[in-house]
């Protein structure tokens, strides 16, 4: 239990570094795109923390739900199941969700302790949910990041199983 513990959190620290190599070319692009005609002490980046979740989204699907191995996926004769899909995210991938539970109450717990721009903890858990930055009002800024992320991951899985669904079928026609 312990090494499949560090297994994902060394996976959700790739996937961090991931979002934050993405994310600082596309600062400067969506800065540019939003607020081309804005006075740089006066930006509100809110249309960009918004827009992050898609980056979280790309770099959880490349570094952990494209590498997903076959066994962890239910694999059927029959047609593809969307519900049987989800509830074998929720059996198999438990552990994700409840270390994303983890990172979200630290960061609600950091921002409401010590909610300064130069807060490192902050900083290093954004990428999880970065929704929460867009939304001042506590608990809920949390709340709304967790669950766009965790609806990201879902649908992550459900691609990719829908995929290797298709491949697996294909291959035994």
């Amino acid at each position: 239990m312990k090494k499949k513990i560090l297994t994902a959190l060394w996976m959700f620290t790739k996937i961090d570094l991931l979002c934050y190599v993405i994310y600082f070319p596309a600062t400067i692009l969506l800065a540019l795109i939003f607020y081309e005609d804005v006075a740089p002490g006066h930006r509100d980046f809110t249309p960009v923390f918004w827009s992050m979740h898609i980056i979280f989204f790309i770099a959880y699907h490349l570094i952990y739900t494209k590498q997903i191995d076959d066994k962890r996926i239910v694999l059927s004769n029959n047609e593809f199941s969307i519900k049987e899909t989800v509830l074998n995210f929720f059996k198999t991938e438990h552990l994700q969700i409840i270390l994303m539970s983890v990172i979200s109450v630290v960061y609600e717990a950091t921002m409401l302790t010590n909610p300064k721009p130069t807060n490192l903890i902050v900083a290093a858990l954004f990428m999880f949910i970065p929704s929460a930055a867009a939304i001042t009002i506590p608990i809920i800024r949390t709340l709304v990041g967790f669950t766009i992320s965790m609806l990201s991951m879902l649908i992550s899985y459900v691609i990719i199983s829908y995929k290797k669904h298709q491949y697996w079928n294909t291959k035994r026609k």
